[in-house]
């Protein structure tokens, strides 16, 4: 059995923004169900978003209830297999990026980017969906293609986890509770400050994509309440992030009511139809990895709010909503783990960010991939064009074809460098163009004719007669 950890989005520019690699255990998805715990090879990959090639790997001890280096290999090169046991892996291992200025720490599960082909033997494709796609529309795959310039418009769309990429509806909930007003660490930051830099971070790095992103903003603490619903003006978004930095933290920790009330800011059925065009819906939830609920040890022991959480995660699973959820600060350990099949299941993961840097490289560094390319290629006359993009994720480009079958290639790649590309047979009919040759053939004997008459009646000596 195999698993692969799936390439992300590539390392920020500009000053270092060290963010861990994201682990994908389809191979170990068994033993959620009570299944095999049997060993399982591990592909961690981490050189494309990592300044350093070595990854930090912790696992919990359950006796002492701490993390403490893996047993086994405490600190491994990225892009290498390891052998681990499957029970360990989903719940009690957690991995950064390493160097003198780490990346935060990934707990559990991550399935941001599933369907990557394995890289530790086996060579099928992994189960879930397909993060990046690309179909062509138009000619219609297999038809008989009749122009008389031989020119042809290839039109098509590229999909995201199986939906056209039309941009993003993304969520933020900032937790602004009361214990936010403490220092993060010994740097004596307050928390919620630092949300509200990681959040400026988030807009900074999506400020000049080629795709549709609304972005709104919700806080909790003492309830929730809607700043923002989601929007593309970056004006718009910087005067409620002031506001809500202005007013500052206040009341008791409402990490569940902050789920709710940005769930409810990302319609679902025909409120969702009456207002989006169908892009991807993303939720990123920030809470105080310190506090009692959701994160720390009480969780286990509070049945009633753990099935309100996972009501509102399987809420989220139903809507479509990925749910990203970071916990900022505190040690982390089992409790905040028992969030992670649910985030897995909407496609969202688990981010556990120990410092004010990490928690504002990991927000800043959410995947919310992009197409960036589309380039349209003739394998049968070794022809290609860059296809112009439109925000939904519709391209097009003019393509010559030669009489008879032609391969038609469409690559598209998006922002994080992962491609898809899809081949399909056009047959060419050239009847068209023989018929606008022997039509211009034609039209130039009956123009030489004419000006030879012409010419003729200028000068009668010519004449034969």
């Amino acid at each position: 059995m195999s698993s692969i950890l799936p390439r992300n989005p590539p390392p920020l520019r500009g000053p270092r923004a060290a963010f861990a690699c994201a682990l994908l255990l389809w191979g170990a998805q068994p033993a959620l169900a009570g299944g095999s715990l049997d060993p399982i090879r591990v592909y961690y990959e981490g050189s494309s978003i990592c300044d350093d090639t070595a990854l930090d790997v912790e696992v919990w001890n359950r006796e002492q209830e701490r993390w403490e280096p893996h047993p086994v290999h405490p600190r491994i090169t990225a892009d290498t297999c390891q052998v681990e046991d499957a029970g360990i892996l989903l719940n009690e291992v957690r991995y950064r990026c390493a160097g003198p200025e780490p990346g935060p720490w990934y707990v559990g599960v991550d399935v941001f980017r599933p369907g990557v082909l394995e890289a530790c033997g086996g060579g099928r494709l992994l189960a879930g969906r397909d993060p990046l796609g690309v179909r062509i529309t138009s000619p219609h795959p297999g038809a008989v293609v009749r122009d008389d310039t031989q020119m042809v418009a290839i039109e098509g769309a590229v999909q995201i986890d199986g939906r056209d990429a039309t941009g993003y509806d993304v969520v933020v909930a900032v937790d602004a509770s009361a214990p936010t007003a403490k220092p993060f660490d010994a740097s004596g930051r307050p928390l919620f400050d630092v949300e509200i830099d990681a959040v400026r971070a988030l807009l900074e790095a999506t400020a000049h994509r080629n795709d549709r992103l609304r972005i709104g903003l919700v806080s909790h603490g003492g309830g929730a309440r809607l700043e923002l619903s989601p929007t593309a003006d970056r004006d718009r978004l910087r005067r409620a992030l002031d506001a809500l930095a202005a007013r500052g933290p206040s009341g008791n920790p409402a990490f569940a009511a902050g789920l709710a009330a940005g769930l409810d800011a990302l319609p679902a059925g025909d409120a969702l139809r009456a207002v989006s065009d169908g892009g991807q819906r993303v939720l990123l939830a920030l809470a105080d990895g310190r506090s009692a609920l959701p994160f720390g040890g009480e969780l286990p022991r509070d049945p009633v709010y753990r099935q309100r959480l996972d009501a509102l995660l399987s809420r989220a699973v139903h809507d479509g909503v990925a749910v990203h959820a970071f916990a900022l600060g505190g040690p982390g350990g089992p409790a905040l783990e028992l969030l992670v099949p649910g985030l897995a299941d909407s496609g969202g993961g688990l981010v556990h960010a120990a410092s004010p840097q990490a928690a504002i490289g990991a927000l800043r560094a959410t995947p919310l991939p992009h197409v960036q390319l589309v380039v349209i290629r003739n394998r049968s006359v070794d022809a290609a064009r860059t296809a112009t993009l439109r925000p939904d994720g519709r391209f097009r480009a003019t393509l010559p074809l030669r009489n008879g079958t032609n391969l038609v290639q469409a690559v598209a790649t998006d922002s994080s460098g992962a491609e898809a590309q899809v081949t399909v047979e056009l047959h060419f009919d050239d009847s068209a163009v023989r018929a606008r040759l022997l039509a211009a053939e034609r039209e130039r004997i009956r123009r030489l004719r004419a000006r030879q008459r012409k010419e003729l009646r200028l000068d009668p000596e010519k004449s034969p007669l």
